[in-house]
């Protein structure tokens, strides 16, 4: 599970609270950088739903450019492709505890063509209706495309510094 940290930020002279996947010795040594925020909230606001929270663009393609290349490397998709033969491979956010159940359309993250049981590796479509934040908590990832997340975005503080 993603470790979340709640930053105070001003955007355009509005205090906003950040979720960042940052430790503070990160954002000591790199700054905030863009690509680990999930979003923001007002932190005048005493609770963290859905209906105050803003996601961030940036992070968002990140971790859909993530599941895009590292995605069909899961046991768990190669295994509904092969089952499946032709179709959609839909990829859920694990926050989905009812594995019998059609998930919420808002835990999809995305999904691949599948055609004659392969997984057509270049077809992913991130759903535009995905939320990082649901009734259901935060995103959570499987842990092999969390670790390729946190990875993408220790490289982007890294770029960030040395520019």
């Amino acid at each position: 599970m993603l470790d979340l940290y709640v930053y105070t930020i001003n955007l355009g002279g509005q205090q906003m609270a950040a979720l960042s996947l940052l430790t503070p010795e990160e954002v000591d040594r790199y700054g905030l950088v863009s690509e680990a925020v999930l979003g923001e909230v007002d932190p005048r606001r005493p609770d963290m739903t859905i209906e105050n929270f803003t996601a961030n663009e940036d992070f968002l393609t990140l971790m859909h450019r993530i599941v895009a290349h590292f995605a069909p490397e899961l046991p768990v998709v190669q295994k509904q492709a092969e089952k499946l033969k032709n179709g959609p491979v839909y990829v859920i956010d694990r926050r989905t505890v009812d594995a019998g159940e059609k998930p919420p359309f808002e835990d999809v993250l995305g999904w691949f063509a599948i055609r004659d049981g392969a997984l057509q590796l270049e077809s992913y479509n991130p759903n535009p209706n995905y939320q990082l934040l649901s009734n259901n908590g935060p995103v959570q990832l499987d842990p092999f495309l969390e670790a390729r997340l946190l990875e993408a975005i220790t490289l982007a503080c890294e770029r960030k510094q040395n520019a």
